[in-house]
């Protein structure tokens, strides 16, 4: 498969995956700002929830961000260059803090005791995992990566 191809698959996927969150981030904000407006004693947990779902959706549209830059490099056949390296690296870096923030929620929550563990909290804690593993994923890809690129720079030194 060419460079330009697998470059253009990957850009579709990451398009089809930011849509697909953007649809549900815009759904749960639509539905958490109706919650809002049915109950309001309610209301400031429903509107502190709709804003670190802006927050953490900015992190998760930052990761993505980076993940694009990846597949336009590799259409340009830079596979293995710095720049991917730090693009990697940026994306672990995000989901890191992405899995934190999701996990600092469910302390909040549940210290304020405004959440029992139902739905909403298994569906943050599956979030919190699903960021977890992704990060840490990168993070290795961010080391095989950077061992790649070494070696390539090497290869382009002796010919």
């Amino acid at each position: 498969m060419s460079h330009k191809r697998l470059s253009h698959l990957l850009l579709l996927a990451g398009g089809i995956a930011g849509v697909g969150a953007l649809g549900v981030l815009i759904d749960y904000a639509r539905m958490l700002a109706l919650r809002a407006v049915e109950r309001p004693g309610m209301a400031l947990r429903y509107w502190g929830l709709l804003v670190f779902l802006c927050l953490v959706a900015a992190v998760y549209g930052a990761a993505l961000y980076q993940y694009m830059r990846i597949s336009r490099r590799i259409g340009k056949n830079q596979s293995f260059c710095r720049e991917n390296v730090g693009s990697m690296r940026a994306i672990a870096c995000l989901m890191g803090a992405a899995a934190g923030m999701w996990a600092g929620l469910m302390i909040v929550l549940r210290l304020l005791s405004s959440i029992g563990v139902g739905v909403e909290m298994l569906l943050f804690a599956l979030m919190c995992m699903a960021s977890a593993a992704i990060g840490l994923v990168a993070y290795v890809l961010t080391q095989l990566l950077r061992r790649a690129t070494q070696l390539q720079e090497d290869n382009d030194l002796t010919i």
